[in-house]
């Protein structure tokens, strides 16, 4: 019986016991794995949580951002048939002047449009909703969001309007002699990034979801191209369209180098918001669009569209 000693802490785990820790000055001492450093259980797994949460936002993401611009392209090329096979005026600027310049601000603002999206979309998501969404259900939910961010594009764009420094990147977009679905891509990409800025600030104050926001992104994309478009539709039509959407004809007006039309129709997708607040126009389409002060469509370069913002501008008024 004189064999070689065991030790305590190899004799519990023979026997399937867990030795209790020695506490010293009243103190247990820090677990082995603490005190050599080893990787932590819990730790390792919330880490493990949120790289993965992160990973499967971004391809979420990406997901999204590629359906956005397959309805892009084909709203695009959808309207632009249209146009050719029925367009609703003519004109004689020439065609490849006007799609350089604003085919050219699209490229560039593809950038600043996908880094606002990517902030809607990140801070939306790490987000619990709001209380005051609870009473509804998902379907008058998602009307109920998509109206409220229509009130808040209206609100947006008559800013760019009556603000004399948002009119200066503003008026890029007004600059254009004649509209087509390309004059829904000129916008310079100060406005861009200005007008996201806004729009994530609505949708983090009001708690939109993002399915709100996915597919308001798609709608007033689609509306924005339809209502640039240079195509004909029927006066009985146009008629019934008016009552509840904006129509190219509307947004024409819009477009008026008459400052009276101009500051009118701000609505992107519903025509309530002018209706009820006192900017709505019914008018015949405008004989001229653009500003009186750029009228030379060869000077209306790509360049000359970035640095317009920096120069003396027109007002508004």
């Amino acid at each position: 019986m004189c064999g070689k000693a065991v030790p305590f802490r190899e004799a519990c785990q023979f026997l399937g016991l867990r030795p209790q820790r020695r506490r010293i000055g009243g103190v247990a001492p820090k677990d082995e794995e603490t005190v050599t450093g080893k990787a932590q259980p819990f730790r390792t797994s919330l880490r493990q949580s949120r790289t993965e949460s992160g990973i499967k936002k971004l391809f979420d993401l990406a997901e999204t951002q590629t359906l956005r611009t397959l309805g892009f392209v084909a709203g695009f090329a959808a309207l632009l048939l249209w146009e050719w096979r029925a367009p609703r005026h003519h004109t004689s600027t020439r065609w490849q002047t006007r799609w350089s310049a604003n085919l050219s601000l699209l490229l560039m603002n593809v950038l600043a449009s996908s880094l606002v999206c990517w902030l809607c979309w990140w801070f939306r998501s790490s987000l619990v909703d709001a209380v005051w969404w609870q009473p509804f259900n998902a379907a008058s939910r998602l009307l109920i969001e998509l109206a409220l961010l229509d009130a808040a594009i209206y609100v947006q764009h008559r800013a760019m309007h009556e603000l004399p420094w948002l009119w200066r990147f503003h008026q890029v977009h007004h600059s254009d002699l004649h509209l087509d679905v390309t004059s829904a891509s000129r916008f310079h990409a100060g406005e861009v990034l200005l007008s996201g800025g806004f729009k994530l600030a609505v949708v983090l104050a009001l708690g939109i979801s993002l399915e709100g926001l996915i597919l308001f992104e798609a709608l007033v994309l689609l509306a924005a191209q339809f209502q640039h478009a240079n195509v004909a539709l029927s006066a009985r039509v146009e008629r019934q369209m008016r009552r509840l959407l904006m129509t190219p004809q509307l947004h024409h007006a819009h477009h008026a180098q008459a400052v009276a039309l101009r500051n009118t129709n701000y609505g992107t997708m519903l025509t309530c918001w002018d209706r009820c607040l006192g900017t709505w126009r019914v008018a015949e389409e405008a004989e001229a669009v653009g500003i009186p002060e750029y009228q030379q469509a060869e000077k209306l370069n790509v360049l000359a569209l970035l640095r317009m913002p920096f120069a003396n501008a027109p007002a508004n008024d």
